[in-house]
């Protein structure tokens, strides 16, 4: 679980938005949804980390055992579809060297493009597959996951909301914007005869390359 409440602020002086040929106000407001925005991606991929359920090594690419070890786990852990997954740039690339996943002789003829062309992986089985630069661990090493789509949620409580206020003082305009939102995770049933725990079931935590 991850939650806070995330806010930035500037001041902008009069002088410098009249001499400029563009409303500062405007482009702070946008780097600020942006900054917003990316704090959230930061903080649902923080949540990868504490998976039960682990495949692969760190610093090295996923190999296909690897992808196949993590479909059985959520397959033995009554899963329920759609499933995601998600993994660095780096690793997302090594996808791009095994032909079942890029050749059209596996993925069809109806899908658009080429992996050649649009770098396009597609699903890997059954799982729709994202790449992010966000996820957590430092070169070389990654952690990216694989799960089912209702075992992470995020509430949120305010959406990013700028405030502005004007200080006669300073002559300039202080400028902030804040959201609040919280990332969870949920425990499932362990699906094992006689089981009555509870655990993270529905994710597969993937140590790989970044």
């Amino acid at each position: 679980m991850t939650n806070g409440h995330r806010a930035i602020a500037q001041q902008i002086e009069d002088i410098a938005e009249i001499q400029s040929r563009y409303d500062i106000r405007a482009e702070t407001t946008i780097a600020g949804a942006y900054a917003l925005a990316r704090q959230m991606d930061v903080d649902a991929a923080g949540l990868f980390n504490s998976a039960t359920n682990q495949v692969g090594t760190a610093g090295a690419e996923l190999t296909d055992d690897n992808l196949i070890g993590s479909r059985t786990i959520l397959r033995n852990n009554a899963a329920p579809r759609p499933w995601y997954i998600c993994v660095s740039p780096a690793t997302y690339s090594g996808f791009l060297k095994l032909e079942k996943f890029t050749n059209m002789l596996y993925v069809g003829v109806d899908e658009a493009g080429t992996a050649v062309e649009e770098a396009r992986v597609g699903k890997i089985y059954g799982a729709d597959v994202y790449e992010s630069q966000l996820l957590t661990g430092t070169a070389p090493n990654s952690v990216g996951a694989y799960w089912s789509k209702t075992h992470y949620f995020k509430a949120i409580q305010r959406q990013p909301t700028t405030h502005t206020w004007y200080s006669p003082l300073d002559l300039s305009w202080v400028v902030s914007m804040d959201c609040i939102y919280g990332m969870y995770e949920r425990l499932e049933a362990d699906e094992a005869a006689g089981v009555t725990t509870n655990s993270s079931n529905w994710t597969v935590r993937l140590n790989a390359v970044k």
